[in-house]
């Protein structure tokens, strides 16, 4: 007889699918699984293709944010039309970036996530 211990292995949760529905869309009738939000797979794979989204928009956020802040603003005898142009273009897509995440971040939890 072994000693090894079997892993232990959640049963499914049998509720219904949490999506928050959107304008007249029904709710879903489909059983959900996971944690929460006990999700189908069709939603499942909705929730990861959005959290993957905001999620790259946030790299993105963080990658323009650097590149505005790798330069050396404090000594203006280094600055020049295009360098400031191009710290002013960087900046610009930078806050149009953090819209867009805050955008998106919002839609997954209105989505997903019922507000109380």
């Amino acid at each position: 007889m072994s000693t090894a211990t079997m892993p232990h292995q959640r049963n499914p949760c049998y509720a219904s699918c949490e999506v928050v529905p959107v304008h007249d869309e029904s709710p879903c009738t489909q059983h959900g699984y996971g944690d929460r939000p006990r999700l189908c797979p069709e939603h499942r794979s909705e929730y990861s293709r959005l959290t993957a989204a905001y999620k790259a928009t946030s790299e993105e956020v963080k990658g323009l944010y650097n590149d505005v802040k790798s330069h050396d603003w404090t000594d203006a005898a280094l600055w020049t039309d295009a360098s400031i142009d191009a710290a002013l273009d960087t900046a610009q897509r930078c806050m149009d970036a953090i819209d867009r995440e805050v955008r998106e971040r919002r839609e997954h939890h209105r989505r997903f996530f019922v507000e109380r």
